[in-house]
């Protein structure tokens, strides 16, 4: 089974402020503990490709047997603003990255469009991502009102892309009540990827604090992770993994340790079936 880490897993680090460690730091981490592939930034891509060719970075990814999986994050889309998504279809096709994250995060005071609009921009989305080769996986967010997994799961389905799908996040599946609903009523085609991580039945703290820091590696905590794998599994999709463990102490920990750990929880989660 191939496991993959996103950037905030291994960055030492939350948005706004850089990754405190650097990317071959990072890609010898997960190499190290025997994963395949990780998320990159389009900030990370523009500051390697400053002193590096493209073709250095793919024999820098060749030599450690890892590739990138994943770009983070595409928004903005779903507002009409298009000058973001460039550059990270630009890298999806320079490196023949597979998946580009995207969620709908409605700050405040932003509005979401209405459902006849959002769907427009989001499969024109979908149809630049697929020139560019590349999936578009939509992540629900329930840290923020206004985009659960019912709501993407309709976007999805409204759209049907053969490249958009759900990208399945364990904490937010869980903290949703609808979560499971949907994992349970989704079809094949429409799973992008599941993110592995656990927590406590009750929330530690306030919601936000709860996702970003307070998260447990993968069968540490009470999620029905099983089920969910199961539940998954039931419809038929190859699911890809990767590991979203954002917490105070593995942030702490260097980029080694952390894929370390990481690691053996997943192996060890997937060991029990």
């Amino acid at each position: 089974m191939e496991i993959t880490f996103t950037h905030l897993q291994l960055a030492g680090a939350l948005p706004p402020e850089p990754p405190r460690f650097g990317f071959d730091e990072r890609l010898a981490a997960v190499a190290g503990a025997g994963g395949t592939g990780l998320a990159t930034q389009v900030f990370e891509l523009d500051e390697l490709l400053a002193t590096r060719s493209p073709a250095e970075v793919r024999a820098l990814l060749d030599a450690h047997g890892v590739r990138f999986v994943e770009l983070e994050a595409m928004y903005g889309w779903f507002a009409g603003d298009r000058g973001p998504e460039e550059a990270l279809l630009r890298y999806a096709e320079l490196f023949g990255v597979p998946r580009i994250k995207t969620a709908v995060l409605l700050l405040p005071p932003a509005v979401r469009p209405d459902a006849d609009l959002l769907a427009e921009r989001f499969a024109a989305l979908c149809d630049r991502a697929a020139a560019a080769g590349t999936t578009v996986a939509l992540e629900p967010v329930v840290v923020l009102p206004g985009f659960d997994h019912v709501a993407a799961h309709d976007l999805v389905r409204t759209v049907d892309r053969p490249n958009a799908g759900l990208l399945f996040d364990a904490w937010h599946v869980f903290r949703d009540p609808a979560g499971m609903g949907v994992v349970r009523s989704v079809a094949a085609r429409h799973v992008a990827g599941l993110e592995l991580t656990d927590g406590l039945a009750t929330p530690k703290g306030g919601i936000y604090q709860d996702c970003v820091d307070e998260r447990l590696l993968p069968g540490a905590g009470d999620f029905d992770l099983a089920g969910l794998l199961s539940a998954l599994g039931a419809t038929g999709a190859d699911v890809p993994l990767s590991v979203e463990v954002l917490s105070t102490e593995l942030r702490a920990l260097s980029p080694a340790e952390n894929a370390r750990r990481t690691m053996a929880a997943v192996t060890s989660l997937l060991a029990r079936g």
